[in-house]
């Protein structure tokens, strides 16, 4: 009787509480997987049939807020010469041909990193890199939290770059989060981690496991506080990752001057000099200064720490395209600020699109076909605050789109109070007549204006009259026509015999 072959690659899996993401994590992996291992930490669903019933080996375990021997735990029943862990919440994207050619020319490498894609709320991303196939007789797992793939004995693990393949993460996506207690339990174990350290452990490096826990439950403030402990631990080797993410922190929280305190420090310890003008460009761009340092970044779309944690696409992304519309490179911020709102709506830089399509006179039809009619009103209110004249092309854009939707007309009644030109007026008059809003018609607002000159009140009213027949400009025109001076008449005559002959009293 032959013996059965040994797996070549062990799918390595804690859960707890996860029938609504196992089977796509599970499926995920077929075609590079040859066995499913399952650790069950105490669910209560139905995820332990389920992961049975495709076709893992499940052992029922117990949970005592530790990842590092729960993983182990399962290792112990993994028989791989590789393996390859996940979490419930994510999922394997893999050329399968391109992984088997990373594992055959692995030669003597003991662990394989793997890109992670973090999809957070809203389909914002971060990425970074981790150990995540290792060979099973020289690695295994340390730490509570955040736990570490390291070697068995304590010698350097051998690492290189799998290509080919990469992981989805979906557990911090907004929905997630808002089921799960995941950051209060996180923020215990952190806690219960640093206080067990040992003489030879990096309390620097424990936290900032305290800092980030903070980070994600939405507490920056603790955050920052633990990130300024980490950054005194002197001989840390995670003091370079303190200074960044408490950068970070301070220049969000609008704290510029310390944050540009921590940026030096961290430059003085000669990190990657594209990380340190991204932090000073950020500082920059958000307190309204000179954004060149950012803008020069555009074409990067990655920046990695050197704890594999890079800052997040998205965000990279949108903050070079605004320091590229600051600068007024506009030609390079409007397909920037396109491409972000094509693929995320939802993306707070339609305003400044608006204001780059027009300044660099291109892409309008293209951004105004990127609007969702879902998204109109929210997509107006960023398009108002911008300059009038970017809004007055837009809006027209859109008008021509979505034609009388009530929202544009809301609109047109917001933006025709920053016009002061009649000429421009009267279309967004026309659209808000229209909609059956004629008591905020822009002409008779300027026509009823004292602060306005009486020649242009007295255009105001007849253009009223003569365009929309509105009773209210002929009650206008006798008060103005008292206040302009003999000079002023000749003018005004030659107006009313143009526009509105039918006014013209003759004897």
């Amino acid at each position: 009787m032959s013996t059965p072959e040994r797996p070549r690659v062990s799918l390595c899996l804690i859960v707890k509480d996860e029938e609504e993401t196992i089977e796509r994590c599970l499926a995920s992996v077929a075609g590079i997987a040859d066995e499913l291992v399952v650790y069950d930490t105490g669910s209560s669903d139905g995820t332990v049939a389920l992961a049975e019933s495709l076709g893992a080996t499940v052992i029922r375990g117990e949970w005592h807020d530790d990842f590092g021997r729960a993983r182990n735990e399962a290792l112990a029943h993994c028989h791989g010469e590789w393996i390859l862990h996940l979490d419930a919440d994510e999922e394997l994207d893999f050329d399968p041909a391109a992984v088997r050619r990373g594992l055959n020319r692995a030669g003597d490498v003991d662990a394989l990193l793997l890109e992670i894609r973090n999809v957070g709320a809203r389909g914002g991303e971060y990425a970074h890199f981790n150990r995540r196939l290792f060979r099973r007789q020289r690695a295994h797992w340390c730490g509570r939290l955040h736990e570490r793939v390291v070697s068995r004995d304590a010698r350097p693990l051998r690492e290189a770059n799998l290509l080919g393949g990469r992981i989805i993460h979906h557990g911090y996506s907004e929905e997630m989060v808002a089921t799960r207690a995941k950051s209060a339990r996180n923020i215990r174990i952190a806690h219960a981690e640093l206080a067990q350290a040992g003489p030879n452990d990096d309390v620097g490096a424990l936290m900032i496991n305290v800092a980030r826990s903070y980070g994600s439950s939405g507490d920056p403030d603790m955050a920052l506080d633990w990130l300024r402990r980490a950054r005194d631990v002197e001989g840390s080797e995670h003091r370079r990752v303190a200074l960044r993410l408490g950068a970070e922190l301070l220049t969000d929280a609008k704290d510029f001057a310390e944050a540009r305190v921590w940026i030096d420090e961290l430059e003085a310890l000669g990190v990657d000099a594209r990380m340190v003008a991204y932090l000073r460009g950020s500082a920059d761009l958000l307190e309204g200064r000179p954004a060149d340092l950012l803008a020069d970044l555009v074409g990067t779309d990655q920046l990695m720490g050197e704890d594999g944690m890079g800052i997040p696409e998205r965000q990279l992304r949108t903050r070079i395209a605004m320091a590229l519309a600051a600068t007024q490179r506009w030609t390079e911020a409007a397909p920037a600020l396109l491409a972000l709102v094509q693929e995320d709506p939802e993306a707070t830089v339609w305003g400044l699109l608006a204001t780059a399509t027009h300044q660099g006179d291109l892409l309008v039809d293209e951004a105004v076909a990127a609007v969702p009619e879902a998204r109109l009103r929210q997509v107006l209110a960023q398009v108002l605050v911008e300059p009038v004249e970017s809004a007055e092309r837009f809006g027209h854009a859109l008008h021509g789109r979505f034609g009388d939707d009530p929202r544009l007309i809301g609109f047109s009644v917001h933006h025709s109070r920053r016009l002061d030109d009649l000429e421009t007026m009267v279309p967004w008059a026309t659209i808000i007549r229209n909609g059956q809003l004629e008591e905020h018609c822009p002409v008779i607002d300027r026509a009823g204006d004292p602060t306005v000159p009486a020649p242009e009140r007295f255009m105001a009213a007849v253009v009223a009259h003569a365009a929309f027949r509105d009773a209210r400009a002929l009650e206008l025109l006798g008060g103005i026509t008292e206040l302009l001076t003999p000079a002023e008449e000749p003018e005004a005559i030659h107006v009313l015999t143009e526009l509105a002959p039918d006014l013209v009293v003759t004897n």
